[in-house]
């Protein structure tokens, strides 16, 4: 459960999760990959669920990316 509150991927205890957060967060690939789907007109609900995260995660994740464009 800890790693599902976690905003940095670095913290993550499951190295699998880490990682797949990492590249979706930190690697320029695995942002433009996020942006797509959701640009394609899939729902944050979408999204999640083949990325195999939580929604919440998802919707933070474009939150955050908003504010920084």
């Amino acid at each position: 459960m800890h790693d599902f509150h976690c905003t940095d991927p670095d913290q993550m205890y499951y190295d699998e999760l880490r990682e797949i957060v990492k590249y979706l967060k930190k690697d320029s690939e695995g942002v433009k990959m996020m942006r797509k789907l959701h640009a394609n007109g899939m729902s944050f609900e979408e999204v999640a669920s083949i990325m195999e995260l939580p929604s919440s995660s998802i919707k933070v994740f474009f939150r955050k990316r908003s504010k920084a464009v």
